[in-house]
């Protein structure tokens, strides 16, 4: 039996959803045609404005030897961006998204429950909303953070979260492109080093016949 559908109703539900809606594609207006380096000042100091939070920031998640630590790619603070602040994520909130890969959320008293998070307790943040930025694989990349320096309502959470998890994707796509610019950065210097080297030039290929199947092969004349 075909179900009738209430047109009225449709409207009604739809309408509660269009301010979502609208600050979704003012966000990406803002962050859509802006180059790699302004990408992360764009997006925090967008998300900032449009979820009416204080703190906005992406974080890079620094593998290395000990303790783990995150890396500030790009802060807002609703008065000036801060950004390469690198910090241990033990005992932070940043933490628990890492490692459960999850968004992790804390509406009040992050200070009270985290107080070995030396930021947090130095800027005051009062709730914390953080999303996992995970590659195509699942690994962990980043974290977006909101925080405020008040607590954060149901349903304003529900809202950002829903913005937040939808932007993360495009934050992952940016970490990994940054990361090649990095590496592009530290080996072109390293090779035209090389290249301009007398030894280097002096390394030349040549051909020499291959004792199977008369086939020639390539080796270099020095080691």
């Amino acid at each position: 039996m075909a179900e009738i559908v209430n047109d009225s109703g449709i409207k009604k539900e739809t309408k509660g959803l269009i301010p979502l809606y609208e600050k979704i594609l003012d966000i990406n207006q803002e962050v859509l045609c802006v180059n790699q380096d302004m990408f992360f000042k764009n997006m925090v100091y967008s998300l900032s404005n449009k979820l009416n939070v204080r703190w906005v920031m992406i974080c890079k998640l620094i593998q290395s030897q000990g303790p783990q630590k995150s890396q500030i790619l790009s802060l807002w603070d609703k008065s000036k961006f801060q950004s390469e602040i690198v910090y241990d994520l033990k005992g932070t909130p940043c933490e628990k998204a890492y490692k459960a890969k999850e968004v992790f959320f804390c509406n009040k008293d992050v200070i009270k429950i985290f107080p070995k998070d030396l930021l947090a307790i130095d800027w005051g943040v009062e709730s914390y909303l953080g999303v996992p930025i995970l590659s195509d694989k699942g690994d962990p990349l980043g974290v977006l953070v909101a925080m405020d320096d008040k607590p954060m309502q149901e349903n304003q959470y529900m809202e950002n979260r829903a913005i937040m998890e939808l932007f993360s994707l495009r934050c992952a796509n940016e970490i990994i492109l940054d990361g090649y610019r990095q590496q592009k950065e530290f080996t072109q210097p390293l090779k035209k080093q090389l290249e301009s080297s007398p030894k280097w030039r002096s390394c030349l290929l040549y051909t020499s016949p291959s004792p199977r199947d008369g086939l020639l092969y390539r080796m270099p004349c020095c080691a």
